[in-house]
């Protein structure tokens, strides 16, 4: 697997390890988890390891510095905007159920007014970003 795609795979799946935990049973935690299971059918039992795993890690750093979001909480919309943006600029392809997942997520705190059109934005800015990181 690519190091690209599995950077992309581990910063959504960052989004449920970091909410799962917060999150009361209900329709966002279903969410959450169903969306954590998607990522990990498609890593389908693959490992990291070594020089590969380095990779990864470098490009999610230089991510990190780049986008000014190094050891920085981002809006949880915030973060669902730019993964939806990486996704649909990405040479890879995801399973639509992964974006739909994404998409409800992003309803669910839509529906309960805590995301400000800056969230879109900041994503948008984060995605052009990642584009540039090689």
């Amino acid at each position: 697997m690519k190091e690209t795609k599995v950077a992309e795979l581990a910063l959504i799946r960052a989004i449920p390890d970091s909410l799962i935990p917060k999150t009361k049973p209900g329709r966002l935690q279903g969410r959450l988890v169903k969306l954590r299971t998607e990522i990990d059918k498609m890593f389908n039992g693959y490992v990291l390891q070594g020089a590969e795993l380095e990779k990864v890690q470098q490009k999610i750093m230089a991510f990190a510095e780049k986008s000014g979001w190094e050891g920085k909480e981002k809006h949880v919309c915030t973060a669902i905007s730019f993964m939806l943006a990486m996704i649909e600029d990405s040479e890879h392809t995801y399973p639509e159920k992964i974006t739909e997942l994404l998409n409800d997520i992003l309803d669910y705190f839509e529906r309960k007014k805590t995301t400000k059109q800056l969230c879109y934005i900041a994503g948008d800015i984060a995605a052009k970003k990642w584009r540039g990181i090689k």
